[in-house]
């Protein structure tokens, strides 16, 4: 009866032994993909990384993930079998990167459990349009942005703020409403059709008090009333 009983916890070693043996092993072709040099006008890139199952039992991708939204993954959604391929394809948005070197992260039940996959390669940017540059919509005009920063006035400081005309036809622009110690020049801006247009704001220290400033001021567009349209920023020293 002893040893019957020996017998039975050394089958049951033998069988644990060989079940922790049995295992996927997931190996891939390559881990770093270099695109070199990719145009960002010519939109998304691709790779797809293949991988084989090396191990003795079914492998199981349980989860791909990349290190930021610019890179979207797609895997083999399918337990993979020994012997047999599969595949993580990785696909990066161009947009608004210069160099780039970025991770995906590839989880399953083989062995290694995490193998850290990574795409490289550098963007030419696309050349920006007028519309790209000026990308804030002010009635029929676009302009950069909607603040006229001055940050820190000491004495006398200007600031040349940009318009665009992106109709077919001339626009004059106006504006009121402005603090006592802003100035500005034209009184009255003419934007030709196509164009870009200055109207020069000037901050002095004279006239206001010390501190931090923010000031809403109107624009008008051919007479049409925007009100609040511009905000003006200042520290008076």
């Amino acid at each position: 009866m002893r040893k019957t009983g020996i017998a039975l916890i050394l089958s049951l070693l033998v069988l644990n032994v060989t079940a922790q043996v049995r295992k996927a092993k997931i190996q891939f072709t390559k881990t770093v993909h270099d695109f070199g040099t990719i145009k960002e006008a010519d939109g998304k890139v691709h790779y797809k990384f293949e991988f084989t199952n090396t191990g003795d039992v079914p492998l199981i991708l349980t989860n791909v993930d990349a290190s930021c939204g610019c890179t979207t993954p797609s895997w083999t959604k399918t337990p993979v079998l020994p012997g047999q391929k599969g595949f993580v394809d990785a696909e990066f948005d161009p947009a608004h990167y210069q160099k780039f070197n970025k991770s995906i992260k590839v989880y399953s039940n083989a062995e290694p459990q995490t193998v850290v996959l990574r795409i490289k390669g550098e963007v030419i940017p696309k050349e920006k349009s007028l519309d790209d540059i000026f990308a804030f919509e002010l009635g029929s005009l676009k302009v950069k942005g909607k603040n006229i920063a001055f940050s820190s006035v000491s004495g006398k400081k200007t600031i040349a703020f940009e318009f665009y005309n992106p109709t077919n036809k001339d626009i004059k622009l106006k504006v009121d409403n402005l603090p006592n110690y802003i100035s500005h020049q034209p009184d009255v801006l003419v934007l030709k059709a196509g164009k870009i247009g200055k109207m020069e704001f000037t901050a002095t220290n004279t006239g206001a008090t010390k501190g931090f400033h923010k000031d809403l001021i109107n624009v008008f567009i051919d007479g049409k009333k925007y009100t609040n349209a511009l905000k003006i920023i200042a520290s008076i020293k």
